[in-house]
């Protein structure tokens, strides 16, 4: 298990296995990025004692089933933002990414007020630029942002339900990112998916260290 020390300064044995398959995964991490990541866990698990974020929040389910997971979209992003990221809760995936590839601007979209205000605090704390954060409810009666090049969503609704909604805030020639667990992503799916209209562009599958659990990630276009 991360030690205290550990998981605050972003050192040990578990983070160094963390940048190994964060590397594996295509994701090259700059600079203070460790340290950053480092400063995320801490107050997530500060404010998860009083704000459901996550379901747990020991070190080792938060680096491999919400950061590493989370990273995995960063290789697939091929595109200029901004990304919209709608349901963010504790920032999954959008801060991540943020993270990993700082240029890229973010709207994180979040109706509940207190995980609204999570994320704010969250963006002030890791100094993060160019991210808004936006305490609205979207779909039918909501709020419309706008139009996106690059929109997510992760573990917000069925896929037909979430890609309803991805259709009405997703720009011409924009990119929908549809993040599952792999026997969900079944052929059958990606025949449906067809007949909706949409092409899956890309496929990953990638298995998430320590949980042993397989993941995927389809990306689709109109």
């Amino acid at each position: 298990m991360v030690r205290d020390w550990e998981q605050n300064l972003g050192t040990g044995p578990e983070w160094e296995r963390f940048i190994l398959e964060v590397q594996a995964l295509g994701v090259g991490l700059q600079g203070d990025c460790i340290s950053v990541f480092a400063a995320f866990l801490k107050e997530l698990q500060d404010w998860n004692r009083s704000v459901r974020l996550v379901s747990r929040s020991d070190a080792e389910t938060v680096l491999w089933a919400h950061f590493l997971d989370s990273l995995a979209l960063v290789p697939l992003i091929q595109k200029e933002g901004p990304l919209l990221d709608v349901g963010s809760g504790g920032g999954f995936p959008g801060i991540p990414v943020k993270i990993a590839k700082p240029s890229l601007a973010l709207h994180l979209v979040e109706s509940r007020r207190r995980k609204a205000n999570f994320l704010r605090h969250l963006v002030r704390v890791l100094g993060l630029k160019e991210v808004w954060v936006h305490q609205v409810r979207l779909g039918k009666g909501g709020v419309q942002l706008g139009h996106f090049p690059l929109v997510v969503g992760r573990a917000v609704a069925r896929p037909d339900v979430w890609l309803g909604l991805a259709q009405s805030l997703l720009a011409e020639g924009g990119r929908v990112f549809l993040m599952l667990g792999r026997a969900q992503a079944s052929l059958e799916l990606e025949g449906s998916l067809k007949q909706l209209g949409w092409d899956v562009v890309e496929r990953k599958d990638y298995k998430l260290p320590y949980l042993e659990r397989w993941r995927s990630i389809l990306v689709l276009g109109r």
